[in-house]
């Protein structure tokens, strides 16, 4: 069996859940990355050492910057290819993405163009005859559901951290098959103006999550004393990202603590928000809804801080405290910064404009500027590979 991974990277460095998925694939058989950007070397390099057989790669500069559109029509173009060792096409079993934001992008265009069937959030995967059949999670991951799809190949996306990484082997090589470009300049019609700062691992592939909720704002002695609740709540969460700045991870909140100005959409945890599955989830202030369990229950250990004895979180935590959460986050804030030494640029005064635009978790979405082209989304398959002279090569 044939499968293509696609290799997700911001700027040559890869998203942890590629990996995942490259060790998943293995155990279907003959495995090649799809690599797409620019100075791909040690992308390459860093795929076979993960376990990839064979890499499909378009390094150029007009695929530099991630797009839909030259993307999805690049992986496209490799699947049409198909490649064996020697070189020979022949068609791919299964088409593997992770489930991160431009792997649903590309997964959802290829699908179209493709006229496959597409399975998204895999937790499971198994092939029977020409089936394919996936499970994943439901209605708040309360229940798993089977679903089948009878296209070959089936396109599917996989659920970071729901498979185990494979342990790199330096010593591992394979071959490396170079493709051009599927669209040219002109033909794309989106380019990046630019990208939000970013000073955070990313939340679906953070090993560690500081998240606050609600009770971030319900320090009562400020507010007896006058102090507005939502300021409360946003100089907590400047202390929740020094925190996470000090001990380098990322940041989480619940959907009632952005709802309250405390916090920003972009990473908000749950059912209407990301879905999360870190090593550990240390959550403040959060009393557990069903809608932020639904986003973040499948961690590994959950940590609580919470003043209500009988908050629902407490009953999918591992360890839980019943104790103000303004009284041990200061003093947990101070001794992460002696034990790590590490000097940070702290965020006390900072308005919640600031924190938006310089300081929250972004999935690094670029903004775009868009242009009208005259050249229509369709290509003649058989005349670029006509035209196109593939290279094959060892890689070292």
């Amino acid at each position: 069996m044939n499968v293509l991974v696609y290799v997700d990277h911001f700027r040559g460095n890869p998203i942890p859940a590629s990996w995942e998925v490259i060790g998943l694939a293995r155990q279907f058989g003959h495995v090649a990355a799809a690599i797409i950007g620019y100075q791909t070397e040690a992308l390459t390099r860093a795929a076979f050492e993960y376990g990839a057989d064979e890499a499909l790669v378009i390094d150029d500069k007009t695929v530099d910057e991630y797009r839909p559109e030259p993307y999805a029509s690049a992986f496209v173009k490799m699947v049409r290819k198909g490649a064996l060792p020697d070189g020979t096409a022949k068609k791919f079993d299964l088409l593997l993405l992770p489930n991160t934001t431009r792997g649903r992008d590309i997964a959802a265009i290829s699908a179209v163009d493709l006229n496959l069937g597409a399975l998204v959030d895999a937790i499971a995967i198994s092939i029977e005859g020409n089936e394919t059949i996936i499970t994943r999670p439901a209605y708040s991951d309360k229940v798993l559901i089977k679903e089948i799809c009878t296209t070959r190949p089936a396109i599917v996306t996989v659920r970071p951290r729901a498979f185990p990484r494979p342990q790199p082997q330096a010593w591992r090589q394979g071959t490396v098959r170079q493709i051009r470009p599927a669209m040219k300049k002109s033909e794309i019609p989106t380019s990046p103006d630019g990208y939000a700062l970013e000073r955070m691992p990313d939340l679906g592939s953070a090993a560690l999550i500081v998240a606050g909720g609600y009770g971030m704002g319900n320090d009562a002695e400020r507010i007896q004393a006058g102090v507005a609740e939502n300021i409360i709540g946003r100089e907590g969460f400047y202390l929740l990202y020094d925190l996470a700045e000090v001990l380098g991870c990322a940041v989480g909140a619940s959907r009632k603590a952005v709802e309250a100005g405390f916090s920003v959409y972009s990473i908000q945890i749950g059912q209407t928000g990301r879905v999360v599955s870190p090593q550990v989830y240390l959550a403040f202030g959060i009393s557990g809804a069903v809608q932020h369990l639904a986003g973040m229950k499948t961690s590994k250990t959950i940590i609580a801080i919470n003043a209500d004895p009988n908050a629902p979180i407490f009953k999918v935590a591992r360890y839980g405290v019943v104790a103000d959460l303004h009284k041990i986050l200061p003093v947990l804030y101070r001794q992460a910064k002696e034990r790590t030494g590490r000097r940070i640029e702290e965020r006390s005064a900072m308005s919640l404009a600031e924190m938006d635009a310089n300081a929250r978790r972004t999935i690094r979405t670029p903004r775009y500027s868009y242009e009208v082209v005259d050249t229509p989304r369709e290509f003649n398959w058989e005349e670029d590979d006509r035209e196109e002279s593939d290279a094959t090569a060892k890689s070292a």
